[in-house]
């Protein structure tokens, strides 16, 4: 077994608000089917509508924490984005329709359609801020 490393950042999940959704809202955050540390397809392309297609509000994101990986990473898809920040990775992994993403060492940005496999850590644990934005 790889020793485990720690996240540098949290993962990021993303949600619409349809009127599906805000029926089930509870469920779906209960069920990690959306976002994800390395690579994953955002509920939006599952769904293939925009949200001004469906009438519904824009997809909003929540941190779900701080989480251990390998190097057989849990999130499998290392984007290149430069500068990276949260908010930039979050909106590539959902373009190109992953459900989950996440920042790892300031500087990465990893996509995926699953997450957690390593287990959860303190957010504590992920301490280190984006390079390119020290408020993320």
């Amino acid at each position: 077994e790889r020793p485990r490393q720690r996240f540098s950042d949290t993962v990021q999940r993303l949600s619409l608000q349809s009127s599906f959704e805000a029926q089930h809202q509870t469920v779906l955050s209960m069920r990690p089917i959306v976002s994800g540390l390395l690579a994953a397809a955002c509920l939006l392309g599952l769904f293939g509508q925009t949200a001004a297609e469906t009438g519904a509000s824009p997809p909003t994101y929540t941190s779900i924490g701080c989480y251990r990986d390998t190097g057989e990473h849990d999130l499998p898809f290392l984007m290149e984005i430069k500068p990276t920040t949260v908010y930039r990775c979050r909106d590539k992994c959902r373009q190109l329709r992953y459900r989950y993403s996440a920042n790892q060492y300031s500087d990465q940005c990893w996509c995926g359609n699953k997450y957690g496999r390593y287990g959860k850590n303190a957010d504590s644990e992920c301490p280190m801020k984006c390079n390119a934005n020290k408020e993320q």
